[in-house]
């Protein structure tokens, strides 16, 4: 949950479900404290992502995206 209605970033830690293993991960929230993407400090031990790669989330519906490369 965002702590301001403005355009921010928060700095964390996440576990993750799967592997129990603790990273970085920083939500970026827009106007209204939207949800824009994750960043995560990882690969998860998967050829298929990046370290970091981001997760961006759907304008309208809100879904969590696939993992992509970083893009600044």
């Amino acid at each position: 949950m965002p702590d301001s209605p403005y355009p921010h970033t928060q700095l964390g830690e996440k576990t993750s479900r799967r592997r129990n293993q603790t990273y970085t991960q920083v939500p970026e929230f827009g106007e209204n404290g939207r949800l824009i993407r994750d960043i995560d400090f990882t690969d998860h031990d998967r050829a298929d992502h990046t370290n970091p790669h981001q997760h961006r989330y759907d304008s309208i519906t809100g879904k969590r995206m696939s993992a992509e490369p970083v893009s600044l």
